[in-house]
């Protein structure tokens, strides 16, 4: 750290004040001295510190009452909180975690156990800092990216849906016209994760619930992409009978999510792409099968999923799945509920397992 890292210090007696302001000036760190757990939480509220070490047991307010009212102050959430405690039993181990302390040293006080605690934690923090700082710019350079992109994906968007609409457009330069426009609706959807990926970074995506019906969910998403299908050669069509009654979701990520799942299917089926739903006592789960080749062995081995038959991704998704697959993890998340994919000699399948959102 540039300047003297500043520590709070409250212990009512005395005694032990001392030795601990001692041993941390002596160290060059800027020490702040409370005699009890009051005048603790009133200097923390006001105050900005790197390092809180607080005795556990005091007269006025305890060490855990102000652990957990200094852990209510935004600006020392995250601040390194250790308690200087006589107790070594498990019970007061469990109650500092409670109250949000990261240690405990026991005492009696030794200058070396007290200095190397101290150090480490400020090391960490200082760590925590850096990482959320270098999360912060990510952010930053990932908004200036993505707006640089929106101007002229629009403008890409503008023209090409006008030579398309242009009857005076010849055969031959139609089909391209039409790849572009896939590729701008491709772009956009890529854009679009993009920012969903950021928004989980920042805790700040969420799935907003409403009645849906997904019978008529997916076949909107079946009838979203059977142009480009039959273009491709294939067949996109819902399996069987979608549920009609309604469940409580994010209809507008779940077809996002769709959207994602059917285009790259689109680049993987031989002869068709199939949807399709069922209620659960929790939810909804919604598939995506498409009939190409299995993922590779490298695929395979780099998926990982439960041990329990289900299917379910537990760890790393595919690299061939792409970003896309990646806003499937954060929609299922999001409801609550799971990812699943299984690939073998009939193709690939991915199901999304939702949980209904409170109403």
């Amino acid at each position: 750290m540039g300047t003297a890292a500043r520590i709070l210090v409250a212990d009512d007696n005395v005694q032990v004040l001392g030795l601990v302001d001692a041993i941390l000036r002596s160290a060059g760190y800027e020490v702040t001295l409370c005699e009890g757990g009051e005048e603790a939480i009133q200097a923390a509220r006001g105050g900005a510190f790197d390092l809180i070490l607080l005795d556990g047991m005091m007269p006025d307010v305890d060490g855990f009452d102000a652990c957990e009212a200094i852990r209510t102050f935004p600006h020392l959430a995250h601040t390194p909180i250790v308690f200087l405690t006589g107790m070594t039993d498990e019970g007061t181990f469990e109650d500092a975690t409670e109250v949000g302390a990261d240690e405990v040293l026991p005492k009696p006080i030794r200058r070396s156990s007290l200095l190397l605690r101290v150090r480490s934690l400020l090391r960490l923090s200082e760590l925590r800092a850096d990482r959320d700082r270098s999360m912060e710019e990510r952010s930053e350079l990932t908004e200036l990216l993505l707006s640089d992109l929106e101007r002229p994906m629009n403008l890409v968007r503008h023209r090409a849906t006008a030579l398309a609409s242009s009857p005076d457009l010849p055969d031959s330069l139609r089909s391209g016209v039409e790849d572009l426009l896939h590729a701008e609706r491709s772009l956009t959807s890529i854009v679009r994760n993009l920012m969903d990926v950021q928004r989980s970074a920042e805790g700040t995506f969420e799935a907003h619930g409403s009645e849906v019906r997904l019978a008529d969910l997916l076949e909107r998403v079946a009838a979203s992409w059977a142009d480009r299908a039959a273009e491709e050669g294939l067949r996109i069509e819902v399996q069987g009978r979608p549920p009609r009654d309604p469940v409580w979701i994010d209809d507008g990520l779940l077809i996002r999510a769709l959207d994602n799942l059917v285009e790259h299917a689109l680049g993987c089926a031989k002869t068709e792409i199939l949807l399709s739903s069922a209620l659960t006592p929790a939810g909804a789960t919604v598939s995506v099968r498409d009939d190409g080749e299995p993922l590779d062995e490298d695929e395979q081995r780099r998926l990982e999923v439960a041990d329990d038959g289900s299917d379910t991704v537990t760890g790393r998704l595919p690299r061939s799945r792409g970003l896309g697959l990646v806003l499937c993890r954060l929609v299922t998340d999001a409801h609550n509920g799971k990812l699943g994919i299984s690939s073998g000699p009939g193709g690939t399948h991915v199901h999304l397992l939702l949980c209904a959102l409170p109403r």
